[in-house]
């Protein structure tokens, strides 16, 4: 995907693979293991990606609800001279039932990028996972194919009554909770305690740094939140529960000419937790959820990706003990967090962290969150249904 979308840039004239084989501190790098061996789709992916005639299908976007118009966009990529070719797309559900098939007649697939046709699907799709399979020939009949998987989801409908109650107002949310017929109030000290709390500070962001190793924060939430914080801990301490969107912790920052790693910002919470960059460079780390009430309806024990790729997290919890339902293990590339002691033996630590945990404190439970599920309330069906879900849950 990431080579189709440099080809299919009309301003972008080439790339380079940052490393051809793995090995050292880069482990996890490369086409190519120690030994020159291909190293599966990594290489074969990679290969097809770069043929000299490309197809790509798009989608506007990867989820949908059932009544969102559908956009489809083919882009053909062609290093040969000019040609006249015909396009033909079928739309397939995860039966491999044929729902839609449509044919472009004659069209001109020009050297360098074409953008040879646009199409909405005008039919209703059933919840599901769907694929759209699409194929270019010309009068020799030379194909080239490729496809685009993209999921239809229902309105979130339920008979069941739940309640939150709001930390502080925030106007993406409120519509939400009308959308979805959920009541909410404002939290305070004589809130029943079988009432969830929902917290988000729109003060609190990580982001990484260019080379994807500092986690830049921007805290400055005022004293009255820090107030209210603590009144929240002390509702749960006595049997309440809190939702964290997002959540106010200390964070692991490379600092230093050396880049080593220094614990930053102010405890808030009782159990501590601490976040670190947990996104990927040349080396995947997989954010891995499990079975679990807040993924009903979602596949699960599955990386964050494909289906969830919106929502996926670019910070974790580093080693939070708790009934931790999103897990990563990743590893220092910079041992000890010490660029001088980079080196050809290899990386640095290997360690585990959380991305969606719930925590016990005293007699209450808190759910602390990485996943990007503000971000995308809205606008992706499956935020959506990740925060009905973890309000339904404490209900």
């Amino acid at each position: 995907r990431m080579i189709e979308a440099i080809r299919s840039n009309p301003n972008v004239i080439g790339y380079c693979v940052h490393a051809l084989t793995a090995g050292d501190w880069i482990i996890g790098a490369g086409l190519l293991d120690l030994w020159r061996n291909p190293k599966g789709d990594a290489y074969y992916k990679t290969k097809e990606a770069n043929d000299e005639q490309l197809l790509v299908v798009r989608t506007d976007k990867k989820n949908y609800y059932e009544d969102e118009k559908i956009e489809l966009e083919f882009i053909g990529i062609n290093e040969h001279k000019k040609n006249q070719v015909d396009l033909e797309y079928i739309i397939t559900n995860k039966k491999n039932n044929v729902i839609e098939k449509f044919n472009f007649k004659n069209l001109t697939l020009k050297n360098g990028v074409t953008e040879l046709n646009k199409k909405s699907i005008l039919k209703k799709l059933d919840e599901g996972e769907y694929q759209v399979t699409a194929k270019i020939k010309n009068k020799n009949k030379e194909i080239i194919s490729s496809n685009r998987k993209f999921n239809v989801f229902k309105r979130i409908s339920s008979s069941e009554k739940i309640d939150v109650a709001l930390l502080s107002e925030d106007k993406k949310i409120i519509k939400f909770l009308k959308t979805h017929n959920i009541k909410y109030s404002k939290f305070s000290s004589s809130t029943p305690l079988e009432i969830p709390i929902l917290v988000f500070n729109d003060k609190i962001s990580e982001v990484s740094s260019s080379d994807g190793n500092i986690v830049a924060t921007k805290k400055n939430f005022d004293k009255s939140f820090e107030n209210n914080i603590k009144i929240v801990n002390n509702h749960v301490s006595k049997g309440g529960n809190v939702i964290f969107l997002n959540t106010p912790s200390r964070i692991y920052r490379r600092t230093g000419e050396n880049l080593t790693f220094k614990i930053e910002g102010k405890k808030l919470l009782p159990m501590d937790p601490i976040k670190n960059i947990s996104q990927g460079l040349w080396d995947g780390i997989l954010h891995i959820n499990k079975k679990h009430p807040i993924f009903k309806g979602l596949p699960v024990n599955v990386p964050l990706t494909e289906i969830y790729e919106n929502i996926g997290p670019t910070v974790s919890f580093r080693e939070l003990e708790g009934n931790n339902i999103v897990q990563t293990i990743a590893f220092d590339r910079i041992p000890n967090g010490n660029i001088m002691k980079r080196n050809y033996i290899g990386s640095g630590d290997v360690w585990t962290a959380s991305d969606l945990s719930i925590v016990d404190h005293n007699n209450g439970k808190m759910l602390l969150s990485t996943l990007k599920i503000f971000e995308n309330l809205g606008k992706d069906p499956v935020a959506d249904k990740i925060l009905h879900n973890m309000i339904s849950f404490f209900n």
